[in-house]
């Protein structure tokens, strides 16, 4: 059930992340992405997955 959370999450993230790129019109290149960037967005990521796992987990308490 854990990994089926995981994957809506995951999906759900991606979606919303392709909906505002796509609103304020960012075209993901890997040539114009720096590696400093890539590891912020990496970042953000976890933490944006950290918090959705948190909101999972009191909501079934």
């Amino acid at each position: 059930m854990g990994n089926r959370n995981n994957d809506i999450s995951e999906k759900t993230l991606n979606m919303l992340v392709d909906s505002v790129l796509n609103r304020h019109g960012v075209k993901l290149s890997r040539a114009r992405i720096s590696p400093r960037e890539k590891q912020q967005l990496r970042r953000l990521i976890n933490d944006l997955r950290r918090n959705v796992d948190a909101l999972n987990r009191t909501q079934r308490s």
